[in-house]
């Protein structure tokens, strides 16, 4: 299917949005220096970015119809089906991307907190990535650097080769695209859209 007029087809959307804005802005906060080398540095902007990248990659690259209620399970499906490929310390059998969603990924959105019990850093060692330590209190440990490097490279490997060589499943990505900007677009205010289209990328 083609996308409708004045919407971007699914490769102008993944690269204008997400190899553009994501992986770009992705890469300019992995340069930042964190505060004493441990805090701070844009890592919560940089894991908030990430979380949001797999949310949406989920909901492209879902088997069924795009909905905002569905945010969870395109987070969790992502994870699953294209991150815990790209390295073993997503799968879920060693953390549960539930856990993930609910303790880190939803702070983060809405209060620029990670729930009690997460550790975040933008280490580049893997030992302090996707980990729980012991001892007398138990932390998850999370690299925002780390997870953007593997986001990027699970895009790379599962989502770009479908919108390049088109087919079937890249035509249920652009209806997974199309179902999106139906439900936004439902969301414009009369007053601003004045019965006119938005202009996307503009």
């Amino acid at each position: 299917m083609t996308a409708p007029k004045s919407r971007p087809t699914i490769e102008k959307f993944a690269e204008k949005i997400i190899e553009e804005y994501l992986f770009h802005d992705l890469r300019k906060m992995g340069a930042v220096r964190a505060f004493g080398n441990s805090y701070g540095g844009l890592t919560f902007p940089m894991l908030g970015a990430c979380f949001a990248g797999i949310e949406l990659l989920g909901g492209l690259t879902s088997k069924s119809q795009f909905s905002t209620s569905r945010s969870k399970r395109h987070f969790t499906d992502y994870w699953t089906d294209c991150l815990a490929k790209v390295d073993p310390c997503y799968d879920p059998s060693r953390i549960n991307p539930s856990a993930i969603y609910e303790l880190a990924r939803s702070g983060i959105a809405h209060q620029f907190l990670t729930k009690p019990g997460v550790g975040v850093n933008k280490g580049r060692n893997r030992s302090h990535h996707m980990v729980i330590t012991g001892g007398t209190e138990w932390r998850l440990l999370i690299s925002a650097r780390l997870l953007a490097d593997d986001l990027q490279e699970s895009y790379r490997r599962f989502v770009e080769p479908v919108i390049r060589d088109g087919g079937p499943a890249r035509e249920a990505m652009q209806q997974r695209l199309t179902e999106m900007l139906d439900i936004y677009e439902t969301q414009i205010p009369p007053a601003i859209s004045m019965g006119r289209p938005p202009q996307y990328f503009g």
